[in-house]
């Protein structure tokens, strides 16, 4: 009796061993299902991340080089070396004119100590009005350059968002910034000519 009842107890704790087993692999399989269930959206953008970023399309453009090859750019140095030619014209004049005056000042001995001192005073004001317009000239040159930069680098913008619509480009890089980037598995097309043509018809059409 003693031995049946221990077997029964025996019996009795084995089931409620497995009951309890069985319900603990319930759990951690109930537990495992959904946390694979929770990872399913996240896997798929994931996996479309990837699929969108296979086919990305980058291409570059040398700015430096539309800027100075295309007509607009070529317009603006004309100007920009013309203006700048006239300056130096117009400076190389006053400085003939006061090297002139400087010689005939040393070579004139007839001139009193005051008349000499007053007109080594006319001569360094002279020195001086043609510094300032050669930094003024400098200045202006400088601020034109800019303006006409400005002006063309925002055009080649909408141009190149233009071409890039047109072509498919996704990211479109600088191309002395793309040199930034050590390694990359996506090929980079260099569209600089395309956008400077493009350009160029715009600009026709206008």
């Amino acid at each position: 009796m003693c031995y049946d009842r221990g077997l029964g107890n025996a019996v009795s704790g084995s089931s409620r061993y497995s009951r309890t087993h069985r319900m603990h692999t319930l759990f951690r399989l109930t537990l495992a299902a959904a946390a694979a269930a929770s990872l399913l959206p996240w896997t798929g953008q994931v996996a479309t991340a990837q699929g969108a970023a296979a086919g990305l399309r980058i291409a570059v453009v040398d700015l430096n080089t539309a800027l100075n090859e295309s007509e607009a750019g070529k317009r603006s140095k004309k100007i920009l070396r013309a203006d700048k030619a006239q300056m130096e014209s117009e400076l190389k004049a006053k400085e003939t004119s006061l090297k002139e005056a400087r010689e005939e000042l040393d070579n004139n001995i007839l001139l009193t100590g005051a008349a000499r001192a007053e007109r080594e005073d006319e001569l360094r004001n002279m020195e001086r009005q043609l510094r300032n317009a050669v930094q003024q000239a400098q200045k202006e040159l400088q601020d034109k350059e800019r303006r006409y930069t400005e002006t063309i680098f925002n055009e080649l913008k909408t141009v190149i968002n233009l071409v890039s619509k047109e072509d498919g480009w996704d990211i479109v890089l600088e191309k002395a910034s793309s040199q930034v980037i050590l390694y990359s598995s996506f090929e980079m097309e260099d569209i600089t000519d395309k956008v400077i043509e493009r350009y160029k018809q715009i600009q026709t059409v206008q």
